[in-house]
């Protein structure tokens, strides 16, 4: 008997420590430590094209950043092209979003998004991070990020963000890469 292992959907924060940081950088160690489980077949990745979106606007600024210069379309380029050829390697599955949000899926769920994304954020508690002294909460993206987990049988959420730490979701928990690694 073969056990499959849990599908875990990866926040766009998690590929930006592992592609966008150095070695030296907080966060890629722990990133980089959780991508290992996953091609170890600890979890089984996946993605949207929402998260990759998202990426593609934290890959736009860690590059200006870092020149202190407007991104290049190149740059922007090359670092898309990085996280395409990461997913491939990794074998992590990247679904359209648009085809989640309309629940084009096998799995049974309400087809409105934001409605099924609004007790999402209703239920779910807030987070003190203490070191920064700010509270942090599940805002809309990440509501939409749960339901897309959801939507794709996913039984965890790497991530990096503290808002997801109180998620309050009957199927999905949250892997606080900061924490477990």
């Amino acid at each position: 008997m073969t056990i499959t292992p849990p599908i875990v959907y990866i926040d766009a924060v998690v590929f930006a420590y592992r592609l966008l940081l150095t070695g030296g950088q907080r966060g890629f160690s722990k990133g980089t430590s959780f991508f290992l489980d996953l091609q170890n077949r600890r979890y089984v990745g996946v993605t949207s094209s929402f998260t990759v979106m998202e990426y593609r606007g934290l890959a736009k600024r860690a590059i200006s950043r870092a020149s202190c210069l407007a991104v290049t379309p190149a740059e922007e380029s090359t670092a898309m092209q990085d996280l395409e050829n990461f997913l491939t390697r990794m074998a992590i599955r990247n679904d359209d979003s648009d085809l989640l949000a309309t629940n084009q899926t096998l799995l049974p769920s309400r087809s409105d998004i934001y409605a099924s994304a609004e007790p999402i954020i209703i239920n779910s508690g807030t987070y003190l991070h203490q070191v920064k002294n700010e509270w942090r909460s599940i805002g809309g993206a990440d509501s939409l990020v749960t339901i897309f987990a959801e939507r794709l049988g996913a039984s965890f959420i790497a991530t990096f963000d503290l808002g997801f730490k109180n998620l309050a979701h009957p199927t999905i928990k949250p892997i606080m890469i900061q924490e477990v690694y």
